[in-house]
């Protein structure tokens, strides 16, 4: 009976150990898994990285890039009618950039401006009453027109930078050379790239300022008009411009 007891610990006893030497078997290899875990997720930002430089997808910091685009203006300022006519334009665009990082882009565009459309409706309105007061207000000269040329300088920001497809930001500051106006313009948009050749869609939200002169007026029985009151104000009247684009990346 005290045999079969010694027996039977000694199998445990070897079983155990057969378990030990197993475990202590298999620790190198888990070792080994785990680093070649780690080697391989190591290496794929890299492979990744080749892959893209191969198909030209990359996105090589401290690049340049040139373009060119065309585009409208979706509602002008109601400073830029004349005659009583609200006018429409469409611009063309040259454009340089440089990436100063993979995600950061500093762009600057000059851009021409000229009337393609015109809504003139002053001969549709009705006259004033005699006796009743009604409102004018005038700008300087050269504010009203759409035929114009102007320069935009600024930063965009692409949070995909490898993506074929990256949505952008845009802001920054423009100068209208012709009316003396400075702006402020905010846009969005998308950029589709094959290759050194990207395709570039963007909503611009332009901020202008214009010095203008509100007068409040009456027209007598006698026909002429008279003015009760004249002030200078300050407005503030935003448009909006969509352009398509082609670039390069120069090499």
């Amino acid at each position: 009976m005290e045999d079969g007891k010694d027996r039977l610990a000694l199998r445990r006893v070897a079983s155990d150990s057969c378990g030990q030497v197993a475990a202590a078997r298999r620790r190198p290899s888990f070792v080994v898994e785990v680093l070649l875990g780690v080697a391989v997720l190591a290496a794929a930002p890299a492979d990744v990285a080749a892959q893209l430089a191969a198909s030209g997808s990359d996105r090589t910091p401290r690049r340049f890039e040139v373009g060119v685009a065309v585009g409208a203006f979706l509602e002008m300022p109601d400073a830029f009618s004349s005659n009583g006519c609200f006018e429409t334009a469409s611009t063309f665009s040259a454009q340089g950039s440089w990436w100063p990082t993979s995600r950061v882009e500093v762009d600057g565009a000059t851009l021409v401006s000229g009337e393609f459309a015109a809504q003139c409706a002053y001969d549709l309105l009705p006259g004033p009453i005699v006796g009743d007061s009604f409102e004018r207000t005038s700008y300087a000269d050269g504010v009203p027109g759409v035929d114009f040329t102007a320069s935009q300088l600024g930063v965009v920001v692409a949070p995909w930078p490898v993506s074929p497809v990256s949505p952008r930001l845009r802001t920054g500051l423009g100068r209208i050379w012709d009316k003396s106006i400075t702006f402020l313009y905010v846009g969005t948009g998308v950029r589709y790239r094959f290759g050194r050749h990207a395709l570039v869609t963007d909503l611009e939200w332009w901020r202008m300022g214009f010095d203008s002169n509100r007068e409040r007026l009456v027209l007598t029985p006698a026909g002429t008009i008279q003015v009760l009151s004249s002030e200078a104000v300050r407005v503030t009247d935003p448009t909006y411009r969509f352009r398509v684009g082609w670039e390069i990346e120069l090499r």
